[in-house]
């Protein structure tokens, strides 16, 4: 057996930057090395570790049999490199009838990077690039994400936009027969009264 220290959290500003690691000491081999189960995040090189990106860093530690001692167990450290928080200013409209086409979303992200956007239900509405349709009456809920990089945290807002029905308003005309005035909806006035 022996111990491997706890290492404490670190942050993703400057990076890359190299930082020394506790030293791990076994009496059945002398010092333990570490090794980087996170290389896309860290990598450890003797008691030095190189981080390269946000995320959680897992080192693990083993020492190999011999003849005096069995192997050890695989000891396992996890620390977390934090990514800096961004946010995304994003506003669409409350309200929508069914049938409407083509509204144009746009998004901003405070690191510039890239927003894509999604919604669902699938039966309410619909996204295609930036253009939202609306399909049938509901909630939509629309998505704007940043995916983030190795050293800005993901973000994501999400809007509620109330789909209605789109109710068709029918044209009424006024009809007229002496002294006597009818409205209707229908295409022509009754017969023996003229549209005024």
């Amino acid at each position: 057996t022996f111990i491997v220290n706890e290492i404490s959290a670190q942050t993703s500003a400057n990076l890359p930057k190299m930082i020394k690691l506790p030293e791990v000491y076994s009496d059945a081999i002398g010092y333990v090395l570490p090794k980087s189960t996170t290389t896309s995040i860290c990598i450890a090189s003797a008691f030095s570790l190189k981080i390269i990106g946000g995320g959680t860093c897992i080192l693990t530690y083993q020492t190999q049999a011999n003849k005096n001692y069995l192997a050890s167990e695989v000891y396992s450290q996890t620390f977390e490199i934090s990514r800096d928080a961004q946010t995304i200013t994003f506003e669409v409209p409350t309200t929508a009838k069914v049938g409407s086409k083509g509204l144009t979303l746009t998004a901003a992200a405070s690191s510039s990077g890239a927003v894509a956007f999604s919604a669902s239900p699938s039966s309410v509405c619909s996204v295609m690039g930036s253009t939202l349709d609306f399909k049938g009456k509901g909630v939509c809920q629309v998505t704007a994400n940043q995916a983030g990089t190795a050293t800005i945290a993901p973000a994501s807002v999400t809007k509620s936009i109330q789909v209605s029905p789109a109710y068709v308003v029918k044209k009424t005309i006024t009809c007229v027969k002496g002294s006597k005035k009818i409205k209707t909806t229908a295409s022509k006035c009754p017969k023996g009264y003229k549209q005024k």
